[in-house]
């Protein structure tokens, strides 16, 4: 009798932490469209922390032969839409199912802003 390698017990609770680092990288993406970008909010922790993005596209740009920008909207999409496939397996399968419903919906909170700030603007 095989296993089904999606109903083990650890991977409910790898996609639900992925979809909690997913929906924290874009409370920090928006934080950062929020700061730099438009100009609301004063940043009051070290700026390296909101560009986290911008960092990680200029050093992978230097390695790879892509430019920044196509590599920053790269990750801004992975980790908007990896998340939330991640959540939505967990609510199909029962698994965590009101913590994943609750984590989708910040996740889509604190991601339309931000497709809606790259792609209307």
């Amino acid at each position: 009798m095989k296993a089904n390698r999606l109903n083990t017990s650890s991977t409910p609770i790898i996609l639900f932490f992925i979809g909690g680092l997913g929906t924290l990288f874009s409370f920090f993406n928006l934080a950062d469209f929020l700061v730099f970008d438009v100009g609301i909010l004063e940043p009051s922790i070290p700026i390296y922390v909101y560009n986290f993005y911008h960092i990680l596209s200029v050093s992978a740009a230097n390695l790879l032969f892509f430019s920044a920008n196509q590599i920053y909207l790269a990750l801004i999409v992975l980790t908007i839409t990896l998340p939330v496939i991640m959540l939505l397996i967990n609510i199909k399968q029962n698994n965590l199912k009101s913590d994943s419903i609750v984590l989708l919906l910040l996740n889509l909170i604190f991601s339309l802003p931000i497709i809606y700030l790259l792609f209307f603007l």
